[in-house]
């Protein structure tokens, strides 16, 4: 018995190891899609023993280094796929050029583009195109957002701003991060109307898809677009837009980080206006800065289990918490949550009242 067992399991090593590079990447593919890292990272490894030249496990290889979090091996994985196939292949420049600055970020996401548009010209197929026109517009955004921070003392970046949106839409009319991106350029040249327009539009491409539509942004990207709403103060439109983010994902920093960002703001304009505009008094600021403040603590107490990482929002969180408090105590507002006169929101915004909109 014992030598018939010894037998089986050498057997399946002997066909384990049968196994090309190239047989293994649907495997890792499937891992990679599965988020599953760390094994992809073991099954890459294996494969890259047995064809270390194969441009589909290099880039597969990088992929899974670049989502662990490693980018150094990851660009080490796609400049040999360069080297191996440098006119075929997007992605690699596309992912070089997110782990790339500056200039030698521009090159890399030029590259990725030229391949992606000789492939538009190429297929006729409208679910691939569709993909490559999106990347095409994705990659724009990227550059415009390179030109609006780490190159924008350069003395033609206003204007490659401009260049880069006018041609993502050419490419891509129905993206809606495109708009988005055009209302941080706007804001950025002191446009604050056109900003608006661009954000409504931003919206208007997606507002009515079904939850998991690929039109919808990520959720990063809308959370980004929360602060640009706050930046234009669309405030009611903010506040619709996270209550729709709420219910994919309640656990988020910056989720109630903006809530309270917002319902603080709402209390300083009633105050900036002499405390009677619109029939909002003290009651109503102590009111909104209760829910403040308790969407701020949310946001606080989030950040405090040790996965999150931007400082910034985690010190405005404090700031603006301490600025509360000082105006109000903390006993007061608590009083006042346990008398139940803190506010209900309706959750609905001034275009929802008009025309049944809904983010």
């Amino acid at each position: 018995m014992k030598s018939k067992v010894k037998s089986r399991a050498n057997t399946s090593a002997s066909t384990t190891k049968k196994f090309s590079g190239r047989e293994l990447v649907p495997k890792i593919q499937e891992l990679i899609d599965d988020e599953n890292y760390q094994l992809a990272e073991k099954f890459t490894k294996q494969a890259l023993e047995l064809e270390p030249k194969n441009p589909k496990l290099l880039l597969q290889a990088a992929i899974v280094k670049f989502e662990m979090g490693k980018p150094d091996p990851a660009i080490m994985y796609l400049k040999r796929c360069i080297k191996i196939e440098p006119e075929e292949g997007h992605e690699k420049y596309l992912y070089l050029g997110q782990m790339s600055t500056e200039h030698e970020a521009i090159k890399y996401f030029e590259k990725g583009i030229h391949i992606l548009k000789k492939m538009i010209d190429k297929s006729s197929i409208d679910t691939e195109l569709a993909d490559y026109k999106r990347k095409v517009a994705e990659a724009y955004i990227s550059m415009t957002e390179i030109y609006l921070s780490d190159l924008c003392f350069e003395n033609d970046a206003e204007q490659r701003c401009e260049n880069y949106i006018d041609l993502g839409i050419k490419t891509d009319p129905t993206c809606p991060v495109l708009y988005q991106t055009m209302a941080s350029v706007r804001m950025s040249q002191n446009r604050p109307e056109e900003a608006k327009s661009a954000l409504v539009h931003s919206i208007s491409l997606w507002k009515d898809c079904e939850l998991g539509s690929p039109q919808i942004p990520s959720y990063e990207n809308r959370l980004a677009l929360a602060r640009l709403l706050i930046e234009c103060l669309l405030l009611d439109d903010c506040l619709s837009l996270l209550e729709a983010m709420q219910k994919e994902d309640d656990q988020t920093v910056d989720l109630w980080y903006l809530y309270g960002w917002i319902y603080f703001i709402q209390g300083e304009q009633i105050l900036d206006n002499g405390g009677d505009v619109g029939g909002g008094d003290e009651e109503e600021i102590k009111e909104l800065w209760l829910e403040s403040a308790e969407c701020l603590e949310k946001a606080l107490k989030i950040a405090s289990f040790g996965q999150y990482c931007d400082q910034g929002v985690v010190e405005h969180c404090s700031q603006l918490v301490g600025e509360i408090y000082s105006r109000y105590s903390k006993q007061s507002m608590q009083d006042m949550e346990t008398n139940g006169d803190g506010i209900e929101e309706e959750w609905q915004t001034d275009s929802e009242q008009e025309d049944g909109m809904e983010l």
